[in-house]
């Protein structure tokens, strides 16, 4: 008797987007994701009420100190974290621990 075979040809990049879609599920990959969502909701939120994109030419200068302010902000509250070892994802009362 005859078997059916199936073959897929696929590319790299294909390959490569489901290697990383499945180290997504991992838990090391979510803390990462949580620690990224709390540094990265100032900037989007003051960006959107703001309105930061729209400055006029004039003061893009101040546009570029504000975005600088942002990013020391972000630097901050990422070494303090790293100082103490815990990172408060999404909601501060839940804590892992980085080794």
């Amino acid at each position: 008797m005859f078997k059916k075979v199936a073959k897929i040809v696929t590319s790299k990049a294909a390959h490569e987007r489901a290697k990383i879609q499945r180290n997504m599920n991992s838990k090391e990959f979510k803390n990462y994701a949580r620690l990224r969502n709390g540094v990265e909701t100032v900037p989007s939120n003051i960006r959107k009420n703001y309105h930061l994109e729209k400055i006029p030419r004039g003061k893009q200068r101040g546009k570029f100190f504000f975005g600088s302010k942002i990013a020391a902000l972000n630097f901050r509250k990422l070494f303090i974290e790293i100082e103490d070892k815990v990172i408060y994802g999404f909601a501060p009362n839940i804590k892992t621990i980085v080794v």
